[in-house]
């Protein structure tokens, strides 16, 4: 809670974002000078986010904005959807569908996957019923195990041995107001 330490941590993060941004540069710089821009697909996301002392938090604590929500952008190489933004929450496990999907590979030839391909997302196609599930068993969390699922602007966190939380992010973006055991919620929550 010291400002300072927040400045320091907040600072460290920044520079990270500015030495992710340079790094994304000098490969889009390499596909150019290489030739290869006009059949590269390019997908930049992250694994989690960071507290950045928000609630007294750092690093991926727990499964609230800061630390759950990642970037997920996908370039492709003639420009379509370019400027796109898609409000449905999706997860990292929708990649693999994704890229299946992009390579041309037939269902027949696919083994069974979890996620469901953004293919359909981005080009309009497949709007309705996108969920995001997280989970942790890992040490580093403020308690284990944690799960959450996020479906429109709700998100549910269980984590065990807590009561749990459920947050609309329309009208709570910053997740203080719990509507978990609020019978006006309680269809969202079930």
């Amino acid at each position: 809670k010291n400002p300072e330490s927040i400045r320091v941590v907040r600072r460290a993060y920044y520079a990270l974002v500015t030495y992710i941004d340079y790094k994304v540069g000098q490969l889009l710089d390499a596909l150019q000078e290489n030739g290869l821009e006009d059949n590269t697909i390019i997908i930049f996301t992250s694994d989690h986010g960071d507290m950045l002392c928000e609630r007294g938090m750092v690093q991926k604590r727990t499964f609230y904005e800061w630390s759950a929500r990642v970037p997920m952008i996908i370039r492709f190489p003639d420009g379509w959807q370019a400027g796109i933004v898609r409000p449905e929450p999706v997860s990292l496990i929708d990649l693999l569908p994704t890229l299946l999907d992009i390579a041309n590979v037939s269902d027949d030839e696919r083994l069974p996957v979890d996620g469901r391909s953004l293919m359909g997302l981005l080009d309009g196609q497949d709007e309705e019923g996108w969920v995001a599930i997280s989970e942790s068993h890992a040490d580093g969390m403020v308690e284990v195990p944690c799960f959450m699922i996020r479906k429109d602007n709700f998100k549910y966190i269980y984590i065990h041995g807590h009561d749990a939380q459920l947050f609309d992010l329309n009208a709570d973006p910053a997740e203080w107001h719990n509507l978990a055991s609020n019978p006006a919620y309680s269809q969202v929550e079930a």
